[in-house]
């Protein structure tokens, strides 16, 4: 099946805008991409505070940090007023009968191995 020539013409201009309106939207992109990534980037990455500069990096010839001093015990003393009164709940029972019955299982009978001797070559 062939084009007639205006046809033919329909179509070039057509991929014509198609090249032009796909380059543009793709230069947009672009710019977009370079204005937030690269555009924006520091070259300079801010200075860390002295007191944080050793904090998560992983190096061998540190020597591990001092164990930290245990909390001193303090002794809890209450006057008999300020005592907390516990109570102790008795357990639940119950005399209501279970609506589940469970079927007894025949035994499942063992069957004997028959123990096969080894054969000499």
């Amino acid at each position: 099946m062939s084009l007639a020539y205006s046809d033919k013409k329909f179509e070039k201009s057509n991929q014509r805008k198609a090249l032009v309106i796909t380059l543009a939207i793709n230069t947009l992109l672009f710019l977009l991409i370079w204005q937030v990534k690269i555009w924006n980037d520091s070259p300079n990455p801010p200075a860390i505070p002295v007191e944080d500069a050793g904090i998560g990096e992983i190096s061998f010839e540190q020597e591990a940090p001092a164990p930290a001093p245990a909390p001193q015990k303090q002794e809890l003393t209450q006057s008999t007023a300020d005592a907390v009164q516990t109570t102790s709940t008795p357990a639940l029972t119950s005399n209501v009968e279970s609506p589940v019955t469970v079927k007894a299982q025949p035994p499942v009978p063992v069957e004997p191995k028959e123990v096969e001797e080894p054969v000499d070559l």
